[in-house]
């Protein structure tokens, strides 16, 4: 069976109006988190946190929350 992949707007950083393909895992979710590493891989990278809309629960949006850092 293949898994189901749902289409996710980004909102804030530097993904903003951007959309991301996910895999929905057995739960019928997304993952809680994303991450898009960049050319640097994940360091620096922006960190996005699931988020459901109020006005439709099944539908989602990645929201920006910071940037990663490798140092810390």
């Amino acid at each position: 069976m293949d898994p189901t992949t749902v289409s996710i707007p980004l909102v804030g950083g530097p993904g903003d109006g951007n959309r991301v393909l996910v895999v929905v895992g057995p739960d019928g979710r997304p993952s809680l988190t994303l991450c898009l590493p960049g050319d640097n891989g994940i360091s620096s990278a922006p960190v996005y946190e699931l988020e459901s809309l109020e006005a439709e629960p099944s539908q989602w949006r990645y929201c920006f929350r910071s940037m990663s850092n490798s140092d810390t």
